[in-house]
């Protein structure tokens, strides 16, 4: 009975979108495209596609402005976003209360993945205990997200990575129609088997569902 409800509760916060991992929770993290998304708020890292340098809490939609690609650099990774090339870094040096802005330099971070079952991490600089901090875990649009001294399994500070690429590169959670094609040959009476090619194109889309676990 205890093992059911501790499954039960671990398992009532999380969301499982078919064809998108979480970062893995063995201290390992790879390079990619993810999408990171607060656990306190569910709003995603969004670049703001007005000045191209805000960086905020948004309702996750899933456009490139809030896909981030994760390259390595020197012991940790360089964040750059999809949508606009532009690099996740502090507005003015690294300092605690520092916003985080789009530049168009890299720096590196560190991730640290949880041990634990949340599928979460927390994204730090280097050497220090500032990490990402979504102001007082406010849900609504254009929310600050700032450098924080870091508060172990505080929500606010807590991300879930989510990688949002297919091995074909494609958007796991926006795959394009797939089209089917078929000929018909129509012939007749007098065309000597060179009749009429029909092609008929049958288009079918593909719905990613998305399974929500409850208590």
């Amino acid at each position: 009975m205890g093992d059911a409800q501790s499954t039960m509760s671990r398992d009532s916060d999380t969301t499982v979108r078919e064809n998108e991992t979480t970062a893995k929770t063995d201290k390992t993290f790879e390079p990619g495209v993810y999408r990171i998304v607060n656990f306190r708020s569910g709003t995603a890292l969004d670049l703001s596609a007005g000045d191209k340098k805000t960086i905020m809490g948004f309702p996750s939609h899933g456009g490139e402005n809030q896909q981030w690609e994760f390259q390595t650099l020197g012991a940790g990774f360089s964040i750059r976003n999809v949508a606009y090339g532009l690099y996740i870094s502090g507005a003015e040096g690294i300092r605690e209360g520092i916003a985080l802005v789009a530049s168009p330099f890299p720096v590196s971070w560190v991730v640290e993945v949880d041990e634990g079952d949340r599928g979460t991490a927390m994204i730090c600089w280097p050497e220090s205990r500032l990490v990402f901090d979504l102001h007082e875990g406010r849900a609504e649009p254009g929310t600050k997200i700032h450098l924080y001294q870091r508060h172990e399994f505080y929500p606010i500070q807590m991300w879930r990575i989510l990688k949002c690429r297919n091995d074909n590169g494609r958007n796991a959670y926006d795959k394009p129609s797939e089209a089917l094609t078929a000929d018909t040959v129509v012939d007749a009476a007098g065309l000597d088997g060179q009749g009429l090619t029909i092609t008929t194109t049958t288009t079918t889309t593909t719905v990613t569902k998305v399974v929500r676990v409850t208590a």
